[in-house]
């Protein structure tokens, strides 16, 4: 059946939905800022902040106006904070369950399940975008359409799990590898091409053209061949006891906590440590980016840094990584290498005063998914490839609770030490200061490891997703 599905590939399903998540980073944040500011200006009712001054106010130096932009930064981030936390809570439900469901049910469904949430959600961003009138609480429902049918991390680890599903180990790293690109391949297309449909049609056809890419995406999966054909048509009929088994949610953190040699549980719990804290920095600085940008007069190139960011994490990826692995460095060396790189460019990010130093920060910051990619292959290393997929679904609940502690830590403190610091990057000092915590448990781990033999995995052999054998022509590691 591999031999038969090899030919098949699932990257265009994962670039159309990243596609479609993008499309929204020059829309969506400015949306809320502009609802929020246009609200509380009209209930303020000033003649010297009309409604219509939203676009100059930050650029204004009056009492008044500084009092405006305090309550629209704090009001801006309490509104993000809350559209995260409604997409994302239903979605960590969801992953708990997806991992069996693709074993139970097939692979087809949960791969566009999370576009059927995204298709219902661009309904109501729609009208809002659409209806002025419209209450900012309207993007909660948005956010719950979307974050109840599987999220971003149910897309990415059922991708895996299907490519997984018809390739051999052999070829599995360079499939995956491909295949994790398209994200950031979107990541990087997707705010140019949402600055260009904004500036030229408008933000409407924005989240249209967001709409479409999920509908794309529907159709695509439902036209790929389905891997498992084993089962019955009565065993892989789906029933509500069958969806919701808690058994599916025991085995992943039974695979979590299981007894291993040589040390092997408490590194592997100190890796998953590393990991979500690197999780949730990746989620909260994103998260307040356009306010920091607009705090520095620098909101015009949201979109543009947001897109060569990515680009350059694309970069570290598919070039960075397989010249390093080529040169035999070990994993461990390069995930330290990129959370220092991560580190330096959140310093550089926090002190920017002018769109040379932000994108400055880009370049220097680029070993962020570097870091992230590795920390998921160690984790990987130190499981059997029978727990692959179990501890994939544990990594995706991870993902999904980062994305509500990154959103709230970082928004609830960025006004506060902004006018305590003076500096609106002092919430970017204080992540590269977290990320020295990573930095001592990689180094401490490393020498565990070497210390009690364990350099090498017994299932570090080929037998992961992450395994190395894709970045060189051998094979060796």
């Amino acid at each position: 059946m591999k031999t038969i599905l090899r030919n098949i590939t699932v990257e265009p399903a994962m670039f159309s939905y990243f596609l479609a998540i993008y499309l929204l980073y020059s829309v969506f944040h400015p949306t809320v800022m502009d609802r929020v500011c246009s609200t509380y200006l009209r209930d303020l009712n000033s003649l010297t902040l009309p409604t219509n001054s939203c676009s100059i106010i930050f650029t204004m130096d009056t009492k008044e106006a500084r009092e405006a932009v305090n309550h629209i930064n704090k009001e801006t981030n309490a509104w993000i904070q809350i559209t995260t936390v409604s997409a994302t809570i239903p979605s960590i439900l969801v992953d708990c369950f997806m991992g069996g469901w693709s074993d139970l049910f097939g692979r087809k469904m949960p791969m566009y399940l999370p576009s059927v949430g995204g298709v219902l959600g661009s309904v109501v961003y729609l009208c809002f975008i659409s209806i002025e009138s419209m209450d900012p609480s309207w993007l909660c429902l948005a956010s719950f359409l979307s974050g109840i049918f599987g999220g971003v991390t149910s897309v990415i680890a059922n991708c895996f799990t299907y490519v997984a599903s018809i390739t051999d180990k052999e070829s599995r790293t360079i499939r995956v590898s491909t295949v994790e690109a398209m994200q950031f391949l979107a990541a990087s297309v997707g705010p140019f091409l949402s600055k260009a449909l904004k500036n030229g049609l408008g933000s409407v056809y924005v989240f249209a053209a967001s709409l479409l890419c999920h509908i794309a995406v529907i159709l695509y999966c439902i036209t790929l061949k389905e891997p498992l054909k084993s089962k019955s048509d009565e065993e892989r009929k789906i029933t509500c006891a069958k969806l919701f088994s808690p058994q599916h949610v025991i085995e992943s953190f039974k695979t979590v906590f299981a007894p291993r040699p040589n040390k092997g549980r408490v590194i592997l719990l100190l890796q998953l440590l590393c990991l979500f804290i690197t999780m949730n920095i990746i989620s909260g600085e994103q998260d307040i980016l356009y306010v920091f940008l607009a705090n520095i007069n620098a909101a015009n190139i949201f979109d543009y840094f947001f897109g060569f960011k990515n680009f350059m994490g694309a970069v570290a990826l598919l070039t960075v990584l397989p010249v390093l692995k080529f040169l035999k460095l070990p994993d461990v060396y390069i995930c330290l290498l990129g959370v220092f790189s991560y580190s330096v460019g959140l310093v550089t990010m926090g002190t920017s005063t002018s769109a040379s130093l932000v994108f400055l920060s880009g370049v220097l910051g680029m070993g962020a998914r570097l870091a992230d990619s590795i920390l998921r292959s160690l984790v990987s290393q130190n499981v059997d490839e029978d727990e692959i997929g179990k501890i994939f679904g544990f990594v995706a609940v991870m993902g999904d609770t980062s994305l509500i502690i990154g959103a709230l830590v970082f928004n609830s403190m960025f006004t506060p030490l902004m006018n305590l610091t003076g500096m609106a990057g002092m919430a970017y000092i204080i992540a590269s200061l977290a990320l020295l915590v990573p930095l001592v448990i990689l180094v401490t781990t490393d020498v565990v490891k070497r210390v009690w033999g364990r350099t090498t995995s017994p299932v570090s052999e080929g037998k992961h997703v992450y395994s190395n054998e894709g970045y060189t022509s051998n094979g060796e590691k």
